[in-house]
């Protein structure tokens, strides 16, 4: 509901909820919920434009007081000239043993020797 604008009704619904619900509190949520809409059917239009005014006004001013999206850093793109990483030690101890099972086995193809 945080980003969902309240209609008149929700704010109706909010103050009149807890006065039908000590009234009957027998009453299942959703009989309260009916005898609620009920009650916002039978209101005059001048209460009623009431809570329109409220419902704007709170529009109003949630867009004033919203915080501003955040923004995703940007990545920075790698530089295509920049130097690549050291070789680890795994790698060169993989480098020299593919040379020698590669010396023994002239046949073995690159995926073999994996």
């Amino acid at each position: 509901m945080a980003n969902e604008r309240l209609t008149p009704f929700m704010l109706f619904f909010c103050e009149h909820k807890d006065a039908v619900q000590a009234s009957k509190p027998s009453a299942a949520p959703h009989e309260v919920s009916q005898m609620i809409a009920e009650q916002w059917k039978s209101l005059s239009a001048e209460k009623a434009r009431a809570y329109s005014v409220l419902s704007a006004t709170y529009t109003e001013q949630k867009k004033t007081t919203a915080a501003p999206a955040k923004k995703r850093k940007d990545r920075k793109e790698k530089d295509p000239k920049a130097p690549k990483s050291a070789t680890s030690a795994y790698m060169y101890f993989s480098k020299h043993h593919r040379l020698l099972l590669k010396q023994e086995n002239s046949n073995l193809t690159f995926g073999d020797l994996d």
